[in-house]
């Protein structure tokens, strides 16, 4: 004789499910949602002015280093002193050249194109074929065309240095012209005070370069 009993199951009837705790996302909802609708509003306004802030303060901040990158990438600062160098090894009687040595004073690399200065009865041009590049805190050796020209009134007083255009291009790509002071212009204005003394009338005469003996 067989007697049916029940079986029990723990935890409960077969309907009952096990519920997980709410979550931290889901409690703050639910006070969410017990808040007045007018302080929920503030709120909201609060965030949105603080995100807005945020986003422009970030903004503005990209906006000034973009702005100064610029200004850097745009100076130009030159100083430009002149020299000579002389020769006498060929059989002609050997040879004089003049330079200016460019020195980049600014914070980017910067490309020489030109060089041009007119004054105290000279003309004088760079004669580089390519654009010399100068890094920052570097010199380059840009070589001169002197031209002298006695018949011309001596302008100004060389003795503070002679002045001229530098042609740069900027790293940016910008070209620029740099008027500058040459420092040691006397190494050129002396030679052309004596020769203009001892002939006055030389004309378009070419300073440098081979150096003929005397006939």
């Amino acid at each position: 004789m067989s007697h049916d009993r029940e079986v029990e199951h723990p935890g409960g009837s077969e309907g009952d499910l096990l519920e997980s705790p709410p979550t931290m996302l889901e409690r703050l909802g639910d006070r969410w949602s017990l808040l007045p609708k007018r302080r929920r509003l503030a709120v909201a306004t609060m965030v949105a002015v603080l995100v807005v802030a945020s986003l422009s303060a970030f903004v503005v901040s990209k906006g000034r280093a973009w702005i100064a990158e610029r200004s850097l990438d745009d100076h130009v600062e030159l100083q430009a002193t002149m020299g000579v160098t002389a020769s006498s090894t060929t059989p002609s009687g050997g040879s004089v050249d003049f330079y200016v040595s460019v020195l980049n004073r600014g914070p980017r690399s910067v490309s020489i194109t030109s060089i041009d200065i007119a004054g105290a009865r000279l003309r004088i041009t760079s004669t580089n074929e390519q654009p010399a590049e100068v890094k920052p805190g570097l010199a380059v050796s840009v070589p001169l065309s002197v031209l002298l020209d006695c018949s011309d009134a001596a302008v100004g007083d060389p003795s503070n240095g002679l002045r001229g255009g530098i042609d740069a291009v900027a790293s940016n790509g910008r070209p620029r012209v740099v008027d500058t002071t040459f420092d040691q212009s006397t190494i050129v204005t002396d030679i052309a005070d004596t020769l203009c003394r001892i002939d006055p009338d030389l004309r378009n005469v070419e300073l440098d370069g081979a150096v003929n003996q005397p006939r």
